[in-house]
């Protein structure tokens, strides 16, 4: 009943990262570019962080404290925009968010059943690896503005590396913003080809997990048996036989 308890509020804690990764990559691009985007975006951030820990530890309290240190690196960038403190803070997100995939990787790995837990938890890495990509390119770009090209003539905003990252991760390659410098396009290249990798390798783990446990054991049934009702003819011995002649009449 424990372990049933445990798995159930993992699915929730997951479903929470689900969520909001969701409303992070398909719901903040949809509104309007303002002044309040970068908000949002950390916003978004900041719970990523916290539902990350939630969904990979039974010790919340030991490891919110990586979340809340992050969270607070991330609203200092966002709001004295200081290069030194947002590269520092890139640095700290990406190690961070490493953490957590290498978590749930390891925990899907060592499972011994696949179901709405794992799927969940495969689901997540994917959407935190397309993130790190976004991270990436953003403070590529925040160090060498010429590195990654837009074809439009307006003013990037955070969302618009979350895009490239995705549409790069899954190499549809729409043309719109492309890398220019060596290190963007060789950090392209590296995330087109381990999106790639990652779905295959996922898939497989997960596919040899279900049908590892859907298979039922049947025991041997032998092919020769003995009938239940079949009698065995003994051997009448010497000395009876010639009792029996003795106490026949001729």
């Amino acid at each position: 009943m424990m372990f049933v308890t445990l798995k159930k509020i993992k699915i929730r804690y997951n479903l929470i990262l689900f969520a909001l990764n969701f409303i992070f990559v398909f719901v903040i691009g949809l509104v309007p570019e303002s002044m309040y985007i970068s908000e949002m975006y950390s916003i978004g951030v900041s719970g990523i962080f916290f539902a990350s820990i939630l969904s990979v530890s039974d010790k919340h309290i030991k490891y919110l404290y990586m979340a809340i240190a992050i969270t607070v690196l991330t609203w200092i960038s966002t709001y004295l925009k200081l290069d030194a403190v947002q590269h520092f803070t890139s640095i700290a997100s990406l190690a961070f968010f490493f953490y957590i995939i290498v978590l749930l990787v390891i925990q899907i790995a060592q499972s011994r059943q696949v179901g709405a837990l794992e799927f969940l938890k495969a689901i997540n890495i994917y959407f935190l690896f397309g993130i790190m990509g976004a991270i990436v390119f953003r403070t590529i770009f925040l160090a060498n503005p010429h590195a990654i090209s837009f074809n439009d003539d307006v003013q990037f905003v955070s969302t618009d590396f979350v895009y490239f990252s995705f549409v790069t991760m899954t190499t549809v390659g729409f043309g719109d913003i492309t890398p220019a410098s060596p290190l963007a396009r060789t950090l392209a290249i590296f995330l087109s080809f381990s999106g790639q990798l990652y779905l295959t390798m996922i898939v497989a783990l997960l596919v040899g997990k279900y049908l590892t446990g859907k298979q039922v054991y049947t025991p041997s049934v032998p092919t020769h048996t003995l009938p239940v009702n079949q009698e065995v003819s003994q051997p009448i011995p010497t000395q009876a036989k010639e009792e029996t002649k003795k106490s026949d009449p001729e």
